[in-house]
């Protein structure tokens, strides 16, 4: 992970919730320690967003990851977040055929993947 400070973002629902405590309790056994954001849905804006990438990058964190979103967020998730870290987003929403351009995406329910996941929440398949 060439020490890497990893921030997870994760959406504010149940699917959410555990697939960014699934990873990072994934990353801590690797001997990382994680910072996790998740949104506050009655008072924050719920998807990735500018503000909350900001945020996480003046923690330290030098690589981003979203669970349970991102797929959909094309201008709030620009390339490397938009300050210059890495980014990667797993999700399973739908998505229309642009996409965000992220480092790395994994999401079932894109048109051009044929795994048959598309049912499952990033908790089930990403960890």
């Amino acid at each position: 992970m060439r020490g890497e400070k990893v921030a997870i973002f994760g959406d504010y629902d149940v699917d959410g919730a555990t697939s960014a405590a699934l990873l990072a309790w994934h990353l801590r056994h690797c001997g990382l320690d994680p910072l996790i954001h998740i949104p506050d849905r009655l008072f924050r804006r719920l998807r990735p967003n500018t503000e909350a990438v900001r945020a996480l990058a003046g923690k330290g964190a030098t690589l981003l990851v979203t669970v349970d979103c991102g797929t959909t967020s094309l201008e709030r998730l620009p390339r490397r977040g938009g300050l210059g870290c890495p980014s990667s987003s797993s999700d399973h929403h739908q998505s229309g055929e642009e996409l965000p351009e992220v480092d790395a995406l994994v999401n079932p329910n894109r048109p051009d993947d044929l795994s048959g996941l598309g049912h499952l929440a990033p908790s089930a398949w990403c960890w």
